[in-house]
């Protein structure tokens, strides 16, 4: 015997009543998927930035202000800084690498062969393919995602230089032999630089003494933590942006569904009014409209969470990936947002209405027929 929903059930009213559920179904996943989507955007944008830092974070740089006198100096003349335990004379040129807001200069250096391994080993490096470039040969080896995002390839050329290897791994390098710097075939402009390898917890030491003896007119100094600073300065709004945004939107879209959801209630009166009369409590008619509210909050949320993943991951197989950027799908900031729009529709649907309940008179309503 085919069983018969009763009109008293939550799945019922949502079922019968799509004038009345679509549009905060739609505000709830139109708001859902667009913070859910764009969340993750926002927040992945320090991490590119990081990893286009290079091995610019993993010791102290002194780079020059005055070519003619900074050719003088020697490795030693930094290996006798008490704290320094190893120097790696470097040069650099920048390419651009592509943010999806704009793009970022990134370093690819110029190291002899100690100093190539000391900096796969220090960001964690692997040759993928290929080999790492040789000594006085005009070679270059280049993470993945910067030949993805240039488009290159092994055997292709980089401002003169030859790609032999690819470099795989978490960080973002690209080296070259520092002697290959001035040969003929180069075709790029270059600065140099001294790489000081420090003792662990005298950074700051170190950096005061390279600052001392080689900074203002001979040298720009530069510490880990001095390249941390620039990039929190660049991104030190992102974190009150993200704030912004999510509690803007859990506000608004509170006082949207409580606004929708006061006015069905509304349109409801005699309807409860009838359940009462049936011999529904208040109590029962509170749980209900609770149910009611869950169902199509939690259902609207979830839709716009999946169309925000399925669009998020398409745009980074389309376009980050192709880019070489990277970004968490189920960031937990994204997810969090998620979450706390969630709390604020079901608190602004709910509370509305038990207020409501709890003020209803069903006599008065049935009396007037309806209100």
């Amino acid at each position: 015997m085919r069983s018969v929903a009763s009109p008293a059930s939550a799945w019922t009213f949502v079922r019968r009543n799509p004038a009345r559920v679509l549009p905060v179904a739609c505000v709830l996943a139109l708001a859902t998927f667009l913070l859910a989507g764009l969340l993750p955007l926002v927040r992945s944008l320090k991490s590119n930035i990081d990893r286009n830092v290079g091995i610019f974070d993993e010791g102290i740089f002194v780079t020059e202000t005055n070519r003619l006198a900074f050719r003088v100096l020697e490795e030693k003349d930094f290996l006798s800084v008490p704290g320094v335990v190893a120097c790696h004379r470097m040069a650099y040129f920048p390419i651009e690498m592509e943010l999806f807001i704009g793009t970022m200069e990134f370093a690819v250096a110029g190291l002899s062969p100690e100093g190539m391994r000391l900096a796969m080993e220090r960001k964690q490096m692997v040759v993928g393919e290929g080999r790492l470039p040789q000594p006085g040969k005009p070679e270059v080896a280049l993470s993945g995602d910067i030949l993805v995002s240039r488009d290159l390839r092994l055997g292709d050329r980089l401002e003169g230089l030859t790609i032999v290897g690819r470099l795989d791994g978490p960080a973002r390098l690209g080296l070259f032999p520092f002697d290959a710097a001035d040969s003929p075939e180069a075709s790029f402009d270059h600065k140099l630089a001294f790489w000081n390898a420090t003792a662990p917890g005298r950074e700051a030491e170190v950096e005061a003494q390279l600052e001392r003896r080689f900074g203002g007119p001979l040298g720009d100094v530069t510490s880990p933590a001095g390249v941390r600073k620039q990039i929190d300065d660049a991104t030190r709004n992102l974190d009150v942006l993200t704030a912004v945004i999510v509690i803007g939107a859990v506000l608004v879209i509170g006082l949207l569904v409580g606004l929708i959801q006061r006015i069905y209630f509304l349109q409801r009166t005699r309807e409860f009014g009838i359940l009462w009369a049936c011999g529904m409590t208040r109590r029962r008619l509170l749980l209900r409209t609770c149910v009611e509210s869950a169902i199509l909050t939690a259902g609207s949320c979830a839709l716009g969470f999946g169309l925000a993943m399925v669009g998020l991951w398409q745009f980074r197989v389309l376009y980050l990936d192709a880019h070489g950027l990277v970004v968490d799908l189920f960031d937990p900031g994204a997810v969090t947002a998620a979450v706390l729009l969630l709390a604020g529709a079901l608190v602004a649907s709910v509370g509305g209405a038990a207020l409501r309940l709890y003020r209803f008179d069903p006599v008065v309503v049935i009396d007037e027929g309806g209100g």
